[in-house]
This record gives structure tokens, sequence and C-alpha cells, in this order.
């Protein structure tokens, strides 16, 4: 068979990393390119010794992606609480690494891309109310991708009466993630993105939310009208200041020159 004709048959993954406190989301084919890559492991925060046990293997019909491990390997790949050693990977696979003494350092969630949607939903949070997330049909929004996933009240997302919106990782089991890094609670910034286990959710500020349209069912009502706003700039002035500063204003002559011409 021509080599385009296996190519076709090949299913690659979004390849959905836990990394001690950071998120890393990324094709599995571009792990499987770069697995023996130095420098690649460091720039993820892969844990010293952790080899990639992820292969791209062909036969005459098919070509598919594996999980396959060294018996030499110093860290044990679970999938479903059980040791696994080797295996074709599917769509929704959740698997953890552990180390010798059984401390999870490395978890990664795979998605296959074809059932991978591009497309995000605004709805409306009410104000002054709990919304709560979990695969259960009791939750204000249904996440099914994965059994790893609390059946009632996995994150609560809160809003006051002022139309603040927090988040909170109420069981602290998969964990959470606000612009790739774990949090248990914060308070959400326009443009935020939270997101867990494949759910995706952006904040667009007021009390306008867009969910991933990935196993989500909500009876949350949609956003029809939603006005576009930028991002409010940073403080500059905080970034310029330094320990050596002695307070919150540039010191020296180049420093206010600079401050100067960002605020323009």
């Amino acid at each position: 068979m021509p080599q385009t004709e296996k190519n076709r048959s090949v299913t690659d993954f979004l390849a959905i990393s836990f990394i001690g406190n950071h998120m890393i989301s990324q094709l599995l084919s571009k792990v499987v390119e770069n697995r023996t890559n130095a420098l690649y492991h460091d720039t993820l925060g892969l844990p010293e010794g952790f080899v990639l046990p992820f292969f791209q293997e062909e036969t005459e019909s098919v070509s598919s992606y594996v999980l396959r491990q060294e018996g030499s390997s110093l860290f044990r790949a679970e999938l479903d609480h059980q040791v696994c050693q080797e295996r074709i990977l599917q769509n929704g696979d959740y698997i953890t690494f552990k180390d010798p003494t059984g401390a999870a350092k490395v978890k990664v969630l795979l998605i296959a891309r074809s059932s991978l949607s591009l497309s995000y939903k605004k709805y409306c949070l009410p104000k002054n109310s709990n919304v709560y997330i979990g695969r259960g049909a009791q939750n204000d929004i249904v996440f099914t991708l994965s059994n790893y996933i609390s059946r009632e009240k996995q994150v609560a997302i809160r809003v006051d009466d002022q139309g603040c919106v927090y988040v909170e990782d109420l069981k602290r089991t998969v964990g959470i993630y606000v612009n790739g890094k774990a949090v248990h609670s914060r308070k959400l910034e326009p443009f935020d993105e939270l997101a867990f286990m494949g759910f995706s959710m952006v904040y667009l500020g007021g009390n306008i939310v867009a969910i991933r349209d990935l196993c989500i069912e909500t009876f949350l009502p949609e956003a029809q009208d939603w006005p576009l706003k930028s991002p409010k700039p940073r403080k500059e002035k905080e970034t310029l200041c330094s320990p050596l500063c002695g307070g919150g204003h540039a010191s020296s002559p180049d420093q206010k020159r600079s401050a100067a011409a960002l605020s323009e």
C-alpha cells in the first residue's frame, strides 16, 4: 500500500500533559517527533530520567499510535489504575506516570483529533449564583469526556452580585488550570481560560463565557450579542519597578524614558 494511503488512516491526538503545576497541549505527532530531543524535554519540564514512551507504528493496512514502556523505565504507566506496559492509544485515554515512590509526576489525556471540536458557544452566567460542572445530569454544565470527572460538582463557577466571576476546584482530584497554571480557586479576568480534563472555557467579561463544544450539555442561556472588548492594559509601572527601586516608580532617567514611551 502506498505510504500516502497509510498516513490517511492515522488518527492523531491532542495530548494534554499535566506536568507539575502546568498544563501543556499539543499534537501527539509532535510529541513522538521530539521524544528523544533533550531540549524539548527540558522545555516541557519533564522530570529527570523520564522517557516519552509514545510511538507511531505501521502495518500493511493501518498506522496507529502506541504506548510502549521498556522494562528499564524508572516511571510506571497506569491506565484506569492498572499498570500498562503496551497499548494502542484510544480516544479518552488518561495515563498516569508514577515514579518509584508511587508519586504521580506526569499525566497525559488523549483526545482524538477527529472528535475534537474547535467551536465555542457563548453562554450567560446568572448573577449571584453558583454554576456547577460535573459528569452527572444534576450539574448546570454536564461534561462527560472522562470517567475521571466527578459525577457531582467537580468545579464551581461563582458569580457574585457585582458580576465578578470566580472558579473553584471542589474535588481537587484531576486539578483545574487557569491559563495553563494549576489553581485551587481564582478570580477570572477577561480572556482567562479555565481548563481541566479537556474542558475549556474562556471568560469574556461581564457574565459571558465561551465554552468549547466538546461533550457538553447545559441549560445555561446562550449569549446572543456580545460586544468585543480588548483586555485592559497592564500597569507598566509595576513591571518597571525592581527591588532596587525602593518604590513603585522608575528611578533612573532610562527607566523614566521607558515608562513615558510605554504610556503613549
